[in-house]
């Protein structure tokens, strides 16, 4: 069941990220493509503003979908024995994630709702008081997706470490059984011992007696 409880996240938490990385087209003008111009800008702002007006269910069905894989983040914790350190660490991942997207990239993202395209080159042109969200944006995305990343391999590592311990249980209990039939098998031999030093001193005896015995009859002829 944890394995599949594993799937599921790993599954929600790629599809997440591969959402973020559809905003590569705006943040790769703002943050990774020097110098920053205003067409730049003017690029990253026309696609914020489109995407502020997207249809209203498909938010639902992020939220929708995000909410299902924080439930099957927390089902990990039902029992706190079984709870792990890779369990602890997606959730705040994955919480830090959820914060940083609700408390930063959407309200900068709805800024832009009612941004118009510049009609001239010139720097003046583009709202300075527009260039700081489209920063912060991209630095948001940025940290969310490597969240995300590390939610994913955590999860892989919490599957590797599982399948480590069966096979160490299988590995002891293998030896605790060879352990006891090599304990039956020195018993048996100790008692296989016992038994024929018993005899033996039986022979013994029957040896001497019989020897006394012929010393008497050559005594009394």
């Amino acid at each position: 069941m944890s394995g599949l409880r594993a799937i599921i996240l790993v599954c929600l938490t790629a599809f997440f990220l591969g959402t973020l990385c559809t905003h590569w087209t705006a943040d790769s003008l703002t943050m990774w493509n020097p110098p920053l111009t205003p067409e730049h800008l003017a690029a990253a702002a026309v696609y914020y503003k489109n995407l502020a007006s997207i249809a209203p269910s498909m938010l639902y069905v992020l939220a929708g979908l995000a909410a299902a894989g924080l439930l099957v983040l927390l089902t990990n914790f039902w029992d706190p024995r079984e709870a792990s350190l890779f369990d602890w660490a997606s959730l705040f991942l994955y919480g830090f994630s959820g914060f940083i997207y609700l408390y930063s990239v959407i309200p900068s993202i709805l800024r832009f709702a009612s941004y118009a395209p510049p009609s001239g080159p010139s720097s003046t042109d583009f709202p300075l008081a527009l260039r700081a969200p489209l920063l912060e944006l991209a630095s948001s995305h940025l940290f969310c997706s490597v969240a995300l990343t590390g939610v994913i391999f955590l999860q892989g590592g919490r599957w590797w470490a599982e399948g480590e311990d069966e096979t160490w249980d299988r590995g002891a209990e293998e030896r605790r059984r060879l352990l006891k039939g090599k304990g039956r098998g020195g018993d048996g031999a100790e008692g296989h011992g016992k038994g024929g030093a018993h005899a033996g001193k039986r022979r013994s005896g029957r040896r001497r007696k019989g020897l006394l015995r012929g010393l008497r009859g050559g005594g009394s002829q």
